[in-house]
């Protein structure tokens, strides 16, 4: 069965999953864990083929992956506010749609699905990076600094490339992330999107948002991480999102 990990992250308020990109995991949000915590009660999950999530990913569809999180979804008690990025903007968006009276706000971070695609090479690449070398050259182009790709997170990452078995099950992922991913927000849908201005994973395209929203921001001297380069400045739009939801 294609299993994702829920994870009590802490804080108080209402809750907020979050929901992390390809060949992240979890821990990909605790930048923001400071600035939410006070007003939001943080829940996160690993997608399955990441973090501590099993490597059964099925077909590794959108769907399939929505799938396994809305399981976590109706785990929680009530509505949630719902961040997603890349991948993980892509399955938010698609439970949005299929779970609508669950969600209270949506922010997307670059998500997969909207913009001007997945760079391909990346897909191809990362599941079969092995020496520091590699995997240091493909996380320096999610990031317009590359300053902030520290060893540590390159440790973290070759780690969780040790198996052959997540490999394989990030391989499959990739291949629905190359091919055209298709959303369709609920009538309800009134979603906050964030992109990074140098983004070259999956660059802005200001045309393929207006379905999902009228509310696009746009973060200068950010690549594909809005939520560890500028986290501030998401942690804000998140909270006027949050706001204007209660209006």
């Amino acid at each position: 069965m294609v299993k994702a990990v829920l994870k009590e992250i802490g804080g108080s308020g209402s809750p907020l999953l979050m929901i992390h990109g390809f060949g992240s995991d979890s821990l990909s949000w605790s930048a923001l864990v400071a600035g939410l915590s006070n007003q939001h009660r943080l829940l996160a999950v690993d997608l399955p083929g990441h973090g501590k999530a099993a490597n059964e990913v099925g077909d590794g569809s959108i769907a399939t992956l929505a799938d396994a999180v809305g399981i976590c979804l109706q785990e929680i008690n009530g509505p949630v506010h719902m961040i997603g990025h890349s991948l993980g903007g892509a399955v938010a968006a698609d439970l949005e749609r299929r779970f609508p009276e669950k969600i209270l706000s949506l922010v997307l971070l670059a998500p997969a699905g909207l913009g001007a695609g997945i760079d391909k090479d990346f897909l191809d690449e990362f599941p079969n990076a092995a020496s520091d070398a590699e995997i240091q050259a493909l996380l320096v182009k999610l990031v317009a600094r590359e300053s902030l790709i520290q060893p540590p997170l390159v440790a973290h990452v070759k780690a969780s490339l040790a198996n052959p078995e997540r490999r394989e099950a990030l391989r499959i992922i990739a291949k629905n992330l190359i091919e055209p991913i298709s959303l369709t927000p609920s009538v309800e849908c009134t979603s906050t999107i964030i992109w990074g201005e140098d983004d070259k994973i999956n660059p802005f395209d200001n045309t393929t948002t207006t379905d999902f929203s009228n509310s696009v921001h746009v973060l200068n001297r950010c690549g594909h991480l809005p939520h560890v380069e500028a986290a501030s400045k998401v942690v804000r739009i998140f909270r006027e999102a949050v706001l204007s939801q209660a209006e």
